[in-house]
């Protein structure tokens, strides 16, 4: 219970241990002591260890879905997961995290090709040549992969898929970038912000832009200011429901939208057909017929951009289908990946700011499906000596350890308060 209130439900290492608490005081009428929040963390560490070194199947259908996630300092951290192409075929569904088998985690303070090639080496020593590897394309990891592909045998046949989100932002990117009225609407957005946010319409805040992948995310700034047209043109009609909003101040602040109808319809046409893109290929994946079924069942565009990038991503899915051999079928998003590296920097939550600590085996953790077998089996195969060993070996010191060595440890400051109610006590 206490692993899944922190890996299923999202609470807090504190708050499982108060919520299992509240949970058996209100079944069994009375105070249970629940296991603390270290114990807690103690325990999904250790999952995350059992995860991460337990022998995996040998096989060469593997499809590496591959990510580094970077935090303070200059650490970078190689995650690679994997699913059987056999398996992921049966499913007829997204990947989910508890789909996938962690096959690497690796902290390093350098990154390079040459060092990711050394690292899938290794992978596949332990767990077979790959069919595919998934990635974002990354600098390191392309390189990496064209490296170790070179060194393999011609029959090998390891392919290298891109991730078609990364893909489908990188071709708005360029669209939006060109577009000149699209840099004046998400100005004049964080210009609105600022100017309502203390005032009686503050609950009508333009989304706060993404400062990373923001073209992955135009939906959320695009359906926005959609909504607040329609909210606008209500008001005007007469026919808004409910507590009425200060009309003039709506007009004033927000009357600007007015003059990009036709453009909001323009980007809301974009984002859809980028995500019914991502949609399909993250179901089906890539293969022979990938292109020409994505043809046939895209909406005809009615803009110029959308119907640009309609044809860019038909073209692309064509070319990443080409290199999967005939009579299969993979994958061709590595959302899961990087949903799972949010999940982990959500569990670490302020230990983030100290670079990567061990909490960075949540994810690993995060895989596994905690039923009471693999629990016991994970935590009687790998004690407190076990995650202390892998730390030493694995983690570089901490941002917070290193501050603390060349500055000298920071006194708190006395609580004045306490010693004034202290006083007064004696007094």
């Amino acid at each position: 219970m206490a692993i899944l209130f922190v890996l299923r439900a999202a609470t807090s290492l504190r708050s499982s241990e108060a919520c299992i608490n509240l949970v058996f005081e209100m079944q069994q009428g009375k105070p249970f002591q629940a296991p603390t929040h270290t114990t807690i963390q103690n325990w999904i560490l250790r999952l995350g260890l059992y995860e991460l070194e337990r022998p995996k199947e040998w096989a060469h259908d593997w499809v590496w879905i591959v990510d580094h996630t970077i935090q303070i300092g200059d650490i970078k951290c190689l995650f690679v997961v994997g699913v059987r192409a056999s398996h992921w075929r049966q499913l007829g569904r997204p990947l989910e995290h508890h789909d996938l088998q962690v096959l690497e985690l690796k902290p390093v303070e350098k990154s390079t090709g040459v060092i990711v090639q050394q690292q899938f080496t290794s992978i596949a020593e332990r767990c077979g040549t790959p069919l595919a590897v998934l990635s974002d394309q990354g600098s390191d990891i392309k390189k990496g992969l064209q490296l170790w592909q070179a060194q393999q045998p011609a029959s090998s046949g390891t392919v290298g898929l891109s991730d078609i989100a990364h893909k489908v932002a990188s071709v708005l990117k360029r669209i939006l970038q060109r577009d000149e009225r699209w840099a004046q609407y998400t100005s004049q957005c964080g210009k609105t912000k600022v100017e309502i946010q203390q005032t009686k319409i503050a609950h009508l805040t333009p989304p706060k832009p993404k400062s990373k992948a923001r073209y992955m995310n135009i939906a959320e700034q695009v359906r926005w200011g959609t909504r607040i047209g329609s909210l606008l043109r209500s008001h005007r009609q007469g026919t808004l429901c409910g507590e009425q909003l200060p009309g003039e101040l709506l007009d004033k602040k927000l009357g600007w939208l007015d003059q990009y109808k036709s453009e909001l319809s323009r980007w809301q046409e974009l984002s859809d057909m980028g995500q019914e893109i991502c949609r399909r290929i993250r179901t089906e994946g890539y293969h022979v017929g990938s292109a020409s079924l994505l043809r046939s069942e895209l909406p005809v565009a009615r803009s110029e951009q959308a119907q640009q990038l309609r044809e860019e991503m038909i073209a692309f899915v064509a070319s990443e289908s080409d290199k999967v051999p005939a009579g299969k079928r993979l994958p061709g998003s590595s959302e899961v990946i990087e949903s799972l590296i949010g999940k982990g920097k959500r569990l670490e939550g302020q230990q983030s700011q100290s670079g990567f600590t061990r909490q960075v085996l949540a994810m690993a953790g995060s895989v596994v499906t905690p039923t009471h077998e693999i629990i016991q089996i994970a935590l009687k195969s790998f004690g407190m000596k076990h995650l202390r060993a892998w730390c030493t070996e694995h983690l570089p010191q901490s941002v917070q350890s290193k501050r603390r060595r060349d500055l000298g440890a920071q006194k708190k400051e006395q609580n004045t308060n306490k010693v004034h109610q202290a006083s007064m006590a004696m007094i």
